[in-house]
């Protein structure tokens, strides 16, 4: 009985929660890439560094420089958490994906290669 339940759980519920759980773990590694705040803010200043304007034109000029530097930086700084991010998710669902086509295979591999050791 006890070899009856463990196949029932293994081939309907455990393969269910195995992708429950590959599901919910590529929505954590969304959430903590924080991948729609990086896209809303690809833009945005670096930490919010922004110089203030003065009243000459070489002080609006070197705001206007400096503001634009921190811009680049930040925009570059976000690209590559992002291509992290995406890597990160690729590989996940990859991975996932592989042990979810394998999981209904593995009782019988084991009851294999006991048998093969044996042999």
């Amino acid at each position: 009985m006890l070899i009856i339940n463990f196949f029932q759980w293994w081939f309907i519920k455990g393969w269910f929660d195995f992708g429950k759980k590959l599901i919910n773990r590529l929505g954590y590694l969304i959430q903590l890439f924080s991948i729609s705040s990086l896209f809303r803010t690809l833009f945005a200043p670096w930490k919010r560094i922004t110089t203030v304007a003065g009243k000459s034109i070489g002080e609006k000029i070197r705001a206007a420089l400096d503001n634009l530097i921190s811009r680049i930086v930040g925009f570059f700084t976000r690209v590559i958490v992002l291509i992290a991010a995406f890597i990160t998710l690729i590989l996940t669902a990859i991975l996932g994906l592989a042990l979810f086509i394998i999981w209904p295979f593995t009782p019988f591999l084991v009851v294999f290669l006991i048998f093969k050791a044996f042999i």
